[in-house]
């Protein structure tokens, strides 16, 4: 079923950029799918575990003074603090889509999943991280996060399996068992900590652009549930 929904993604990003109308939005073919994967157990999605902001920053606390852990640093804490950012958007990200802001920077996020333009404001340390990595890679345009030659030489932009890659690695080297987890446990692990911090889902959700608030809630509750007051109402 992941392989079918990534087929019908294509063809609705296609359809999007063609302007015709999306036969993909059609709620039948949606309907069939969430019946597909609520009444066939093989077929259901298995939940990741959430790489929360403790664990983000476990994993960036391996990260040294080599280029390849400043690139790892700055890719981990951008994409957890632009909103828990897709693999496939973190590794599009251009440095025509990078602006200087004071202290951080403005970053658009072309042709997000929802079809849409995302721009989002990177301050802290997470900004502080690309700082560092942009200036020692001396990348001034094209792809913001690239391969590395020996650890000097800057190569092609990152894909799609080399960000799942760095994350198995940074876990292994934190001390933390990678299993369970993916790239896509930032995404969830962004809206998790938003809950515990007892950040709105409303502001939670202008940064993740999650499409539908129930699938934003998937992730939220769990973390909604520590700060809950109704959990100690027998106290």
């Amino acid at each position: 079923i992941s392989t079918l929904r990534r087929f019908i993604y294509t063809l609705s990003r296609e359809h999007t950029r063609r302007d015709v109308e999306n036969t993909t939005k059609y709620p039948k073919l949606h309907l069939l799918l969430r019946n597909l994967g609520k009444n066939i157990p093989e077929l259901k999605k298995s939940r990741k575990k959430a790489l929360t902001v403790d664990l983000i920053h476990k994993m960036c606390s391996t990260c040294n003074d080599k280029l390849v852990d400043r690139r790892d640093k700055a890719l981990l804490m951008l994409m957890f603090a632009s909103g828990g950012r897709r693999r496939s958007e973190i590794v599009n990200l251009q440095m025509d889509d990078v602006e200087n802001k004071n202290d951080g920077f403005i970053l658009t996020f072309k042709n997000t999943k929802n079809g849409d333009d995302l721009t989002v404001p990177i301050e802290g340390k997470a900004a502080n991280s690309l700082t560092e990595w942009l200036h020692s890679s001396k990348i001034s345009e094209g792809a913001v996060f690239r391969s590395l030659i020996g650890n000097k030489k800057i190569g092609a932009k990152l894909n799609d399996r080399w960000v799942h890659q760095i994350v198995k690695t940074r876990l292994k080297k934190a001390g933390i068992n990678p299993e369970g987890y993916s790239s896509h446990s930032i995404r969830s692990g962004f809206v998790t900590s938003c809950a515990e911090a007892g950040i709105t889902l409303a502001q939670t959700m202008s940064l993740s652009a999650h499409k539908t608030h129930q699938i934003a809630l998937d992730y939220y509750r769990p973390g909604d549930l520590v700060l809950n007051p109704a959990t100690i109402i027998m106290e």
